[in-house]
Formats: structure tokens, C-alpha cells, sequence
């Protein structure tokens, strides 16, 4: 309905503008052509949005009158995200006849597309992929016996002793028997895989109030996340809680890990459940304003950065983190443990 309306105002102008104007009938075709490629383009642009294709190239016309610069277009791929009519993606001028195509590896996108069409599927090109990127992985996994950094050990899982390392999260039980129980079936969706899943648990009873897998459907990587209406709703409770999340890579606690801890004012602690069974805990002693953590933390980074120039974003990460523990330790604002 929007394109529509959109088509039909830019065509009612043309037209306008053309019986009110001396424009000769050539002209007006043009100018209608132009004013209809461009809707086109607009459309294109929502259908690879809404199908979370994400890149799209640039298809010049193949008429052997096609400008030079549409000619030099020709084959560019760019980001949906920085597409502009008129820069990189057409109508690049009057009457241009160019066009755009998903940029992706073709058989992959036609799969995609015949599975849409014999109703095997419904899913957007993204979620799509990622699955089909994952049933792959797994296949390799299982027939070669081959494991990579993200593998998850189940057997150490279900092991009691990895099962101890939740007993004294909290001073509730039941509250630490969800974590562990959650954080299987977390570990389990994202086994050998760099996808992340985040959750939070009621404080003081067994409960789980929010469970978000958005990042992962999205092709995410190393990303998780609440959103905004899950976010209101967690900091509209009475009680506080405790957020979960995996780290594929096992690593230390990011930045935004420490970040979201004191800027959610009613998170209690953060959990981060590696995949090689390390277990980081983050509980907050006393809480700080948003302007200071935020002051700190860019602070600590930008320190980092100077102090470890030359030295990859990773380690730099994992310096700043260490860095950041440190201070709030010191502080008295956190209690962190490792186990």
C-alpha cells in the first residue's frame, strides 16, 4: 500500500507538471520512466530489507547504448544499508533503465527461493541461511568427528561438576537450578556454532521472564540482546534479576556485558556460560549511575587502546575487560568470580 501511494503521488506530479508545462510528449515519457524506475528501485529495497538480504549489486542495462557511468556500475555490490538513488543505485539519470539484484552466492539464493515457492520453508533469506549454514556444520561435525573452537562438551555439561558451579549464584535454590537447566538448553541450540542466546531469570523464585534469540535468527555472530519492549518490562519488575548469556568463544565478559549490568538498574548479576565449561560471574555490590559507567568504560577502553597499540581488537578487548573487573573490584561495586 505504501509503494502505491508512493507510485501514484510521483506519477499524479509528473503529470502535473507536464500538462501545466511546456514539455513535449518525449520528455514527459521520460520523465514518467525515470519516476517509475526510481519506485521500483524504493520497492526492491523493502523486499530486500524485509527478507534480511542485506547487499545488493548493481545490474546495468543491456542495451549498447548504456552510459559509460552505468557501464562502471556495472557488477558493484554495496550494503542495503548505504543504498542512495542517484549514487549507487539507480536511476542513476534520466531514463535509466538499470537495475538490482540480491547480492549472494546464486545457487544459494536460488535454493532459498524454490523452497519459498514449493512451500517448504517461510523464513526470510537470513534466518534461512543461518539454519541452513548450521544443519550444514553440524552434518560435517558429525561425520568427520571433527570439533572447532565453539564445540560444546555435553558430557562435561551434564557432569555434576559443572553442575556445582551453579550452586551458589544466588541464595535460592530453585533460582539456581533454572540457570543450569536454561543455560543446557542454550549451550545445546548453539553448540558449534558462534551464535549467542540471551536469557533472564527471576531473582528469588524459579521463573524465567524473558528468553531472546533474535541475534541468532538474524545470522548475528557473538551478539545478543533484549529489545526495547523486553527491556521496559524487565526494568518495570519489583524484583531484580539475573541475565545469562553464552559466549561461543569463550572469552572474558565484554565491555557491553559490564556496561548493561549497572545500566540496567534492576539486573542483580550477569552470567556468562562459555562454551569450554568456564563459567564468569558478575554480581553488582552497588550501583552507578548511567553517565559514570558509561564515562568509565570509555575511558578504560580508550586507555587500553593507547597503552596496546598494534595489537588486535580482541586482545585489546580482553585487556580492556580485565581492566575494567579490576577497577569495579576495586570500587567496591563488583563481585567477580570464575570457575
Amino acid at each position: 500500500m505504501h509503494l502505491e501511494r508512493l507510485r501514484t503521488k510521483r506519477l499524479n506530479v509528473s503529470l502535473f507538471y507536464c500538462a501545466f508545462t511546456d514539455v513535449s510528449r518525449c520528455n514527459a515519457e521520460r520523465l514518467l520512466r525515470t519516476e517509475i524506475a526510481r519506485v521500483q528501485t524504493q520497492a526492491q529495497a523493502e523486499s530486500y530489507e524485509a527478507n534480511g538480504i542485506d547487499e545488493y549489486e548493481y545490474i546495468a542495462c543491456s542495451l549498447k547504448d548504456v552510459c559509460r557511468l552505468c557501464k562502471e556500475m556495472d557488477g558493484k555490490t554495496f550494503k542495503l544499508k548505504d543504498m542512495e538513488i542517484g549514487e549507487n543505485a539507480p536511476p542513476m539519470h534520466p531514463n535509466c533503465h538499470c537495475s538490482t539484484a540480491p547480492y549472494s552466492d546464486r545457487k544459494i539464493y536460488e535454493n532459498w527461493l524454490d523452497g519459498l515457492a514449493n512451500g517448504e520453508h517461510s523464513l526470510r533469506f537470513d534466518e534461512w541461511k543461518t539454519l541452513n549454514a548450521q544443519e550444514k556444520e553440524k552434518s560435517y561435525i558429525k561425520e568427520t568427528g571433527k570439533t572447532g573452537p565453539c564445540h560444546v562438551d555435553a558430557k562435561l555439561m551434564n557432569s555434576k561438576k559443572y553442575h556445582d558451579k551453579y550452586e551458589n549464584i544466588t541464595e535460592h535454590k530453585s533460582v539456581n537450578e533454572c540457570l543450569y537447566q536454561e543455560v543446557l538448553k542454550i549451550l545445546d541450540d548453539n553448540n558449534d556454532t558462534e551464535f549467542e542466546h540471551i536469557i533472564a531469570v527471576h531473582s528469588r523464585k524459579r521463573e524465567l521472564l524473558v528468553k531472546n534469540t533474535e541475534a541468532a535468527k538474524r545470522g548475528m555472530k557473538h551478539q545478543c540482546g533484549f529489545s526495547k519492549k523486553e527491556s521496559k518490562f524487565l526494568e518495570e519488575l519489583e524484583s531484580t534479576f539475573e541475565v545469562l548469556h553464552n559466549h561461543p568463544n569463550s572469552s572474558l565478559p565484554s565491555r557491553d556485558d559490564i556496561q548493561k549490568l549497572y545500566e540496567r538498574k534492576k539486573q542483580a548479576s550477569s552470567i556468562i556460560a562459555c562454551h569450554d565449561g568456564t563459567l564468569y560471574i558478575l554480581k553488582k555490590l552497588k550501583g552507578l549511575e548511567k553517565d559514570e559507567i558509561d564515562s568509565l568504560v570509555e575511558k578504560v577502553y580508550h586507555d587500553t587502546k593507547v597503552k596496546y597499540q598494534g595489537y588486535s581488537e580482541g586482545a585489546i578487548e580482553s585487556k580492556c575487560s580485565e581492566s575494567l573487573i579490576k577497577m569495579l573490584n576495586k570500587m567496591g561495586c563488583l563481585d567477580y568470580v570464575e570457575k
